[in-house]
């Protein structure tokens, strides 16, 4: 049985080295006399290889054996590449599987013990002198390797130790680049700032895509302490994106130095590829930080910069179909920017651009993941919701001289307070990624408007925007584009250029307003004669009776609602 990758002593003098290293081949040898299964770490590879895939079972048969006659510590180099080898193989399933599934968990476990393995060698190799420098460039490509695995995991605690081993092959780089003396020399430097560029452009992602959610689901039922979770969680926001502006506009500026070396033996089109995606999220770190100017300005210059590249790429490529996806990432994000900044012209032909780009290349939309704590906060609001509809409908159906009788207060149909709860229903639909519901909800919504006269108003356009972004997340692209376009219509009417239209007028005390109107508005004096309620004695009578619908809850209702979703909205 061939051991390999297990941590082995070695002192700084060379001739201890040596003998160590024969010390371990002969033990190897001995194991493989008995077996010719091969342990790497806690996994045990055994025979036939061809039960693993097709990568993998490559890479295991080519397991180097190091022979008596060699004294040379790049045994080492060559034991600890291997594993780095067969991280990889093992990971190539993971970056070409479909769906997480339990096979794909362990194929993180076996890249991530293949790598891990690789490690101490090429520690101990970093002390000898001569492969010094050597060693620290593998161990910089191996904690890179082992971040880019954790990276491929939805697991939020692996999320985090992928960010780990990123920033830890970063600071490598970055020390050794730095160096004047003692560094990588002039030849290979060009290829290791490349190396260092990918790692800043990596932790800048994940820094933006870190994801702070409540971790106590029970805290969700105290409103005071879920604000403050929620403050805090925001101010770590901003801080990751502080700093993701800084790796990113790293690897943004050693990218757009390397892309202008033109002697270069490397594929230009693949660097340059690499510049505009990392111009794409400075741009959105950029817009998360509140400076949409910035952020389109980068997002543009990422998109001009992609479009000429994507012209140069073969087709049929992973390459190419990347860059496919980035393209219409970027025309849907610089929608979003301009939309930020009142720009609706802009906005308006942006989105139709993205639509037109998914729809002449039949790309599936980003599949949005729902936040399972969120998920649970949104199924309260709106099973509250739901109830307050179904009080309405059961109140307006009711005949006046029922209500009267019993002491009900009567309640004359209210389309545009109707259309409010469908939105509001539909809205949480759409964040449950329930499109059927949502679908049906903004409809009603966008009907009962028109019927109480508010076509012009943000409500409806709030109803459209919403639509716009159902039809975009089903793959209904000209749905999306008419919807959307509509949406800003009204946007722009309501709020006029130059502001955030779903930023404008949600205020607290305008929210508070306009629950309070609703409310009053439907409340009837309870006034009988022969069963019928004039409108001639509902004028005499000026007294308001109390609401049967709780006010400080459909309040409450609504600022969560705001505060949960006004990302999506």
């Amino acid at each position: 049985m061939r051991t390999v990758g297990a941590p082995k002593s070695l002192s700084f003098a060379y001739i201890t080295l040596t003998v160590l290293g024969l010390c371990l081949i002969s033990a190897s040898e001995a194991k493989t006399a008995t077996s010719d299964d091969i342990i790497v770490g806690t996994k045990t590879y055994q025979q036939p290889f061809s039960q693993y895939s097709s990568a993998v079972a490559t890479v295991l048969k080519k397991q180097p054996v190091l022979g008596e006659s060699s004294l040379d510590p790049a045994n080492f180099f060559t034991e600890g590449d291997w594993l780095m080898d067969l991280g990889l193989a093992h990971r190539s399933g993971l970056e070409q599987a479909a769906n997480i599934n339990d096979v794909v968990f362990s194929d993180i476990a076996d890249a991530v013990g293949a790598f891990q393995a690789a490690v101490p060698i090429f520690q101990q190799a970093e002390q000898v002198p001569t492969y010094g420098l050597a060693a620290k460039e593998r161990l910089a490509e191996v904690f890179f390797s082992i971040g880019e695995t954790y990276n491929l995991s939805p697991n939020e605690d692996e999320y985090r130790l992928a960010m780990e081993f990123l920033m830890q092959s970063e600071q490598i780089y970055r020390e050794q680049l730095q160096k004047e003396k003692g560094g990588w020399d002039e030849a290979i430097r060009p290829e290791i700032e490349i190396r260092w560029a990918h790692c800043c452009h990596r932790i800048g992602i994940g820094l933006l895509s870190m994801d702070n959610v409540v971790e106590n689901e029970a805290l969700i039922d105290d409103p005071e302490e879920l604000e403050r979770i929620m403050a805090k969680n925001m101010d770590q926001m901003l801080a990751a994106v502080e700093k993701a502006i800084e790796y990113l506009t790293r690897a943004s500026g050693v990218f757009e130095q390397t892309v202008q070396r033109n002697n270069l033996p490397m594929d230009q089109s693949e660097l340059q590829r690499h510049l505009a995606t990392s111009w794409q999220h400075l741009g959105t770190a950029l817009t998360m930080k509140g400076d949409a100017v910035a952020g389109a300005e980068y997002s543009e210059k990422a998109l001009e910069f992609y479009k000429k590249v994507f012209s140069r790429l073969p087709a049929g490529n992973t390459g190419t179909e990347e860059a496919m996806m980035d393209i219409a990432d970027i025309m849907y994000t610089l929608a979003e920017q301009y939309l930020q900044l009142g720009s609706y012209d802009k906005a308006k032909q942006m989105y139709t651009d993205a639509m037109q780009w998914y729809e002449q290349y039949n790309l599936a939309p980003p599949v949005v993941v729902e936040n399972e704590y969120a998920a649970d906060y949104d199924g309260q609001t709106l099973e509250v919701v739901e109830l307050q509809l179904s009080g309405y409908n059961d109140l307006r159906d009711m005949d006046a001289s029922v209500q009267i009788e019993e002491g009900e207060e009567y309640y004359q149909r209210d389309d545009g307070y109707e259309g409010d709860l469908h939105l509001s229903i539909g809205t949480l639909y759409l964040d449950r990624n329930d499109f059927v519901s949502a679908a049906s909800h903004l409809d009603q919504a966008i009907q009962l408007y028109e019927l109480s006269g508010e076509t012009e108003e943000r409500n409806t356009a709030d109803a459209k925007y919403n639509l716009a972004i159902l039809h975009f997340r089903n793959a209904d692209f000209l749905a999306s584009d008419a919807a959307y376009n509509s949406a800003l219509d009204t946007y722009r009417k309501v709020v006029g250029d130059g502001m955030d239209p779903r930023m404008m007028g949600l205020e607290m005390d305008q929210l508070e307003a306009r629950a309070l109107a609703r409310v009053t508005e439907k409340a009837k004096s309870r006034v009988k004669e022969d069963g019928v309620v004039t409108a001639k004695e509902t004028e005499m009578k000026k007294d308001t009776p109390e609401p049967i619908f709780d006010l400080e809850d459909y309040k409450n209702t609504l600022k969560n609602t705001t505060d949960f979703l006004q990302d999506e909205l």
